[in-house]
């Protein structure tokens, strides 16, 4: 058997894992949320990178090409130009507020603004309007300046709105409030035992309890039978009906009723003035249905990062680069 050597051609077709693909499969494993530290990583890696804000206003970010720079004769044309059409239009600011479309003697209509709210004379701010929401801490302030009138219980009640929490609920000891003050403790209850009369009903109060009993006490139903049941809370929440009975001496309808009443109070009062915006939700995947009633899934683009490549940038640096490590550096950036 002879060995000997040759050379052949053959055809083969194989996958490549080039660094685009490999780092395009990587992307796509990652969350809106992952993805979007891994795009500020790079930013903070990447000089030839820049974040899309939507606005372009020098043209730097080409994405193919190189960039055209205006020169200064072309400046200063565009600036003549944009001289002289300001000059035959007035486009001052006044001009665009107010207009005088008299003719042959008459006046016309006058747009003019009020200094300092930047509104137009007969125009009403919605914006300001819907911003001026009244919250719980307001609205109790308001009721103490009118129902309080010793100013030693105006100060007491003011320390104590201070500690109502967003649902209505006072946090915090009556005695810790007395020692700050330098009062009475008496002097402290006496003012929250005005305090509780305020709107909405059941604010101010010290535990669910509480809660539930000013409101009670308020449409005048806060009998024995409706105290011994407000003192068995336990036994409401473990369903325990017959020991509720017994310890509220009523039968299981007046039970039933009693109930009934307690599930028409409000526990947490004062989130009738919650004024948090709801912020809509922006969702990550679009699904819609064809007309030939396939169904499309697709990423919401606007979710997403958006990078722009500084060209104009990079052929900067590229130029006055000395040495074949940092151009080998810019194009792997590049890239």
């Amino acid at each position: 058997m002879v060995l000997s050597t040759r050379l052949d051609l053959r055809q083969v077709q194989s996958l490549v894992m080039t660094p685009q693909l490999q780092q395009a499969i990587k992307l796509l494993q990652l969350s809106n949320l992952e993805l979007t530290d891994y795009i500020t990583n790079e930013l903070e890696q990447n000089p030839l990178l820049e974040k899309d804000d939507g606005v372009d206003s020098d043209g730097e970010h080409e994405s193919e090409g190189d960039p055209v720079e205006k020169s200064d004769g072309e400046a200063e044309t565009l600036d003549g130009e944009n001289a002289v059409v300001a000059d035959v239009l007035d486009t001052s600011y006044e001009n665009l507020w107010s207009s005088d479309t008299s003719g042959a003697g008459e006046s016309g209509n006058h747009l003019s603004l009020h200094e300092g709210d930047g509104t137009a004379a007969g125009t009403t701010n919605f914006d300001r309007f819907a911003s001026q929401t009244e919250s719980l801490r307001d609205h109790l302030l308001k009721q103490l300046h009118v129902d309080l009138v010793d100013p030693v219980e105006k100060v007491i009640g003011a320390h104590l709105v201070d500690m109502v929490d967003e649902t209505g609920y006072l946090l915090g000891d009556l005695t810790d409030v007395a020692m700050r003050l330098g009062c009475d403790l008496g002097r402290v209850e006496a003012a929250l035992a005005k305090l509780q009369l305020f709107e909405p009903s059941g604010v101010f109060a010290r535990d669910l309890k509480e809660c539930l009993a000013l409101q009670l006490r308020e449409h005048d139903r806060l009998d024995p039978a409706m105290t011994a049941l407000l003192d068995n809370l336990h036994l409401l929440a473990r369903t325990e009906t017959e020991e509720l009975c017994r310890r509220c001496g009523v039968d299981a309808e007046d039970l039933s009723q009693m109930l009934a009443e307690i599930k028409a109070l409000d526990p947490k009062p004062g989130l009738i003035f919650d004024n948090a915006v709801a912020h809509p939700i922006v969702p990550d995947v679009l699904v819609r249905q064809s007309a030939d009633g396939a169904w499309a899934v697709e990423l919401n683009s606007d979710t997403l990062p958006r990078v722009l490549v500084n060209r104009r940038y990079y052929a900067r640096v590229y130029r006055d680069a000395k040495s074949k490590l940092e151009r080998e550096y810019l194009a792997e950036r590049l890239n």
